[in-house]
């Protein structure tokens, strides 16, 4: 948003209108007319140029006196009604929409709708295109506007080799493929919950391309394996169940909080009548695995059914 006043001595009443889209015009006199502003008054032209942005359509104000009149300039936006893509995947352009910043029905500038094939060149580039071409054009009618985006000419990296550090087999079927960080990041982020769901909470998967950008390295840090065990005579909760809680709460905090995996513990507990046992969790490490015991010693607690008394001692005056 930017403006510019220029005061001359020269008093003019009649304005003069200038209006990039005609459609606006009338609505824009009219305005002016009303408002019945003094040229001569810089806070007039200050209240007028404020009054006008506040219309959607207008992008920016200028006023001048000139030789020739009182001139009010203005540049307007347009209506963006429709983005229309051609020479994409459809996959490729549902993407390729998320990333456009203008939206549909709502008043866009020039220079907004030119930016948008830097929008559209920028992410085609990094998800493997080593040459883009792209032709971006406009369709203006009245007040709205239609902007075609062209994918003349583009080709993208194909995967020649595929490097992993520990040979997994669910990284094979990506070579030959097109080169797509979302294919890799999808394949990484699936491969690292199958190891976390198989006990390996520590592993970590990385990924670079190298070599031109066709040959992709994996990268596969499993770390030691968690295993979960139960020590107690309840049969009602297995080595299985103490997983299932701790993983729970693994994916909940990012971490094994015991204190929590014990509140939950004795709520189940309470809720069978074992609500005085007592639980711990004892965790020990060895070469390739980190591994958690779940310690229960079950009590239900004492009560006091009969009081009797042997010898001649008295009986308390008090009860117990």
């Amino acid at each position: 948003m930017s403006f510019s006043i220029f005061i001359l001595t020269i008093f003019f009443t009649k304005p003069i209108i200038e209006v990039d889209n005609k459609v606006y015009e009338p609505v824009i006199e009219s305005v002016i007319e009303k408002l019945k502003v003094d040229p001569s008054n810089p806070s007039d032209v200050s209240f007028l140029i404020k009054y006008l942005m506040q219309f959607p359509f207008v992008h920016y104000v200028e006023v001048y006196k000139t030789e020739e009149g009182f001139l009010v300039s203005l540049k307007t936006k347009f209506i963006l009604k429709k983005i229309k893509l051609y020479g994409f995947k459809k996959w490729e352009e549902e993407w390729l929409r998320k990333r456009i910043s203008l939206r549909i029905n709502e008043y866009c500038t020039e220079e907004e709708l030119n930016n948008v094939k830097g929008e559209i060149e920028n992410p085609l580039k990094m998800d493997g295109y080593t040459y883009v071409d792209l032709d971006a054009s406009k369709k203006s009618e009245r007040e709205s506007a239609v902007l075609y985006v062209r994918l003349k000419a583009g080709k993208r990296m194909v995967i020649k080799k595929v490097m992993v550090d520990n040979e997994y087999k669910i990284f094979k079927s990506m070579k030959g493929t097109d080169f797509s960080r979302l294919l890799i990041e999808e394949k990484v982020r699936s491969f690292k919950e199958s190891l976390t769901k198989n006990g390996f909470l520590e592993a970590d998967v990385g990924w670079e391309v190298i070599e031109d950008g066709t040959v992709l390295k994996i990268k596969v840090l499993k770390g030691k394996r968690f295993r979960f065990r139960v020590i107690s005579g309840l049969n009602f909760l297995t080595d299985y169940d103490f997983k299932r809680i701790a993983m729970r709460v693994y994916e909940e905090n990012g971490f094994l909080d015991k204190d929590k995996i014990i509140r939950i513990v004795k709520e189940i507990l309470a809720k069978r009548g074992l609500d005085k046992s007592i639980v711990a969790i004892r965790n020990e490490e060895t070469d390739a695995e980190k591994i958690y015991t779940l310690l229960i010693f079950e009590n239900k607690g004492l009560f006091v059914k009969k009081i009797s008394f042997e010898g001649r001692m008295g009986i308390p005056e008090k009860k117990l």
